[in-house]
């Protein structure tokens, strides 16, 4: 299997169920015939844009944003990333970086 069919997999996997952890989606791959490290599938995540949200009762999983391929950053200034200064800002429930890359927010 290559890696987009593998990162395929994943999104699908993120999209059927809650996955809490990294080790969580290696073995649910592993039950799929997939094999895949926590390194592996580390890095994936990251190419995909995943990110951990907190669900009703406290608990993390991984999702993956479904933003339109031509999503822009919202201009509007909510917070300022601590290493640079610049602005972050804030649109649908994600947060967006100095960078301008996903990232949850856990409050």
């Amino acid at each position: 299997m290559n890696k987009n069919q593998r990162q395929h997999r994943i999104a699908k996997l993120l999209a059927a169920q809650p996955v809490s952890s990294q080790s969580q989606l290696v073995e649910l791959l592993a039950d799929e015939e997939i094999e895949a490290t926590q390194t592996t599938v580390s890095r994936d995540l990251e190419e995909l844009g995943a990110i951990k949200v907190r669900l009703p009762g406290g608990e993390g999983a991984y999702v993956l944003p479904e933003l339109p391929t031509q999503q822009i950053a919202p201009r509007t200034t909510s917070a300022v990333c601590l290493a640079s200064g610049r602005s972050s800002s804030h649109s649908r429930g994600i947060w967006w970086s100095c960078g301008r890359r996903p990232v949850a927010r856990m409050s």
